[in-house]
């Protein structure tokens, strides 16, 4: 996992949009909530309260819209994580989340 929050500035395509919106991680019967602070079709960033101990796949719920993105952790700096959706979503798809 690449480390920093810059680390896939470089290699991103497709531009992300702020928002500020809930969602969960569920890991197995876990759930622990977080902050989506950006979105693309293809990840997103996000925040959460403590630091995230999470090794592959996992899901990212956002309760607003009904949606489950299936996600793995590209980069991580503190408590602040960059995603990527293993089933990419259609642009029309995000703007519903957002």
């Amino acid at each position: 996992m690449a480390e920093g929050a810059n680390a896939g500035l470089e290699a991103r395509k497709i531009p992300r949009a702020d928002c500020e919106i809930a969602g969960k991680i569920i890991d197995g019967a876990r759930e622990i909530d977080c902050v989506i602070e950006n979105l693309s079709v293809t990840g997103c960033g996000i925040r959460t309260e403590k630091p995230l101990e999470i090794s592959g796949a996992f899901s990212l719920s956002i309760p607003q819209s009904d949606t489950r993105l299936y996600s793995v952790i590209v980069w991580a700096e503190g408590c602040k994580y960059g995603l990527k959706f293993l089933h990419p979503k259609s642009q029309q798809e995000i703007e519903l989340v957002e």
